[in-house]
């Protein structure tokens, strides 16, 4: 089994020490949470500023079960803009298909767009697996920012890398994608700021994607990994 920058190449010795135990051959151990390589005082700091990165863009890794959507979805219709805030129509998704930079750049701009112009829960179907840690949490933060008028000032992250890691069969894939958490702010409907966003510097993460029925493919687990090895850019 080989690592892969967009099906070739070596993806760096960070994803390397995780092989043996990512990859169970069982396909229901497949979609087992994974566990980080990183000593523990270096996942223990890497956790901590992640952490504090999620709370404030208002999504984490906890959730909750949920069916599998079975029919086409489509990008919901926006609701009136803040009055501070221009807003046009949201992005195409580009969630099917077989490139998966497309796809997971796709998916970031969308939940950009949300959580910027239009925070509700609606849209989280689009790009997340019922069944994902991320589900629950991402619609309960889209909720709290829409009853309370609050939306944030601009993008809160950077795609830098999508590297295909592995593929057990053709509904599943697990990739390995390098994202930076901007700085910003949550900001009230007169765009007053009500917090800000910590930043978070390029953070390797390893994701499980499927796709569902509907031919999109959806975020179904997440893992932090922490800082990508050196050289990465070149990767």
């Amino acid at each position: 089994m080989s690592w892969r920058r967009n099906g070739e190449g070596r993806s760096g010795v960070a994803l390397e020490e995780r092989e043996a135990e990512l990859r169970p051959e069982d396909p229901a151990a497949i979609l087992a949470p994974a566990n980080s390589a990183l000593p523990l005082w270096r996942k223990l700091a890497v956790a901590a500023i992640f952490v504090a990165l999620l709370a404030a863009l208002g999504w984490t890794f906890i959730g909750e079960d949920g069916s599998e959507p079975s029919a086409p979805v489509t990008v919901p219709s926006t609701t009136a803009a803040p009055a501070t805030t221009a807003m046009a129509g949201p992005p195409e998704l580009r969630n099917t298909g077989e490139d998966f930079n497309d796809i997971v750049r796709s998916a970031s701009v969308l939940e950009d767009w949300v959580y910027q112009h239009d925070p509700d829960p609606k849209y989280v179907p689009l790009i997340k697996h019922p069944k994902c840690e991320c589900y629950k949490e991402a619609e309960d933060g889209l909720a709290t920012l829409k009853a309370a008028g609050q939306h944030h000032d601009s993008p809160g992250v950077k795609v830098h890398k999508v590297i295909l890691r592995d593929r057990p069969r053709p509904e599943l894939v697990t990739l390995y994608v390098i994202i930076e958490g901007l700085p910003g702010a949550i900001v009230d409907r007169e765009g007053n700021v009500v917090r800000e966003r910590p930043p978070l510097a390029p953070t390797g993460f390893l994701e499980d994607w499927v796709r569902g029925e509907d031919g999109r493919w959806r975020t179904y687990q997440t893992s932090v990994l922490g800082p990508p090895g050196e050289g990465w850019e070149q990767w």
